[in-house]
C-alpha cells in the first residue's frame, strides 16, 4: 500500500513538472515570442554587446604593450642579497656542524641529586605535618577532658540545686 502511494506521487509530481515547464515564462530558458522587449531594454543589449566588442580578446592587452620592463627597487634587492648571505651561512641540509655531545654522566648525578633533595623535602614536609596533627590530636583530647569535666560538675551542680528545691 506504501509502495502505491509512492508511485502515485511521483507520478503526480512529474506531470506537475511538465505542465509547469509547458507553461512558464523561461520553459527551456528561451525568450517567449508573444512579449517583445521594450526599447530602452534593447538600446541597454546594444550598449552593451558595442562594450563588449570594444575589449581585447583574451591574451591581448594593448595598453601594456609598449610598458617599460618592471625595474626591481634597490631596497628589495638589498634585502635579497642579506637573505641570500644569511642561507648561504646556514649548513646545507643533511650536514651538520660539529657540536659539544652533552655528558650524560653529569646529566644524570645531576638528577640523582634533584631527587635526592626533592626526597628529603617531602619528608621533612611529611615530618612536620605528623608533628601538626598530633599536636592538634593533644589539643583535642585535653579540650574534650575538661569539656567533660565541666559538664559533669555542672549536672552534679544542677542535680544539688534541684534537691534543694
Amino acid at each position: 500500500m506504501k509502495t502505491l502511494y509512492v508511485i502515485a506521487a511521483s507520478v503526480v509530481l512529474a506531470a506537475s513538472s511538465a505542465a509547469f515547464a509547458d507553461t512558464s515564462d523561461n520553459a527551456g530558458y528561451a525568450p517567449r515570442a508573444d512579449i517583445e522587449d521594450p526599447a530602452w531594454v534593447k538600446q541597454l543589449d546594444a550598449e552593451h554587446e558595442a562594450r563588449m566588442n570594444e575589449r581585447p580578446a583574451f591574451g591581448e592587452m594593448p595598453e601594456f604593450a609598449d610598458a617599460p620592463a618592471f625595474e626591481t627597487p634597490e631596497w628589495v634587492k638589498q634585502l635579497d642579497a642579506e637573505r641570500e648571505a644569511r642561507m648561504n651561512e646556514m649548513p646545507a641540509f643533511g650536514e651538520m656542524p660539529e657540536f659539544e655531545a652533552p655528558d650524560f654522566k653529569e646529566m644524570d648525578e645531576s638528577h640523582a641529586q634533584f631527587i635526592k633533595e626533592s626526597d628529603e623535602r617531602r619528608a621533612a614536609s611529611k615530618k612536620a605535618f605528623e608533628e601538626r596533627r598530633a599536636a592538634s590530636k593533644q589539643r583535642h583530647e585535653e579540650f574534650m577532658k575538661k569539656f567533660n569535666k565541666a559538664g559533669t560538675e555542672e549536672a552534679v551542680e544542677e542535680a544539688a540545686v534541684e534537691k534543694q528545691s
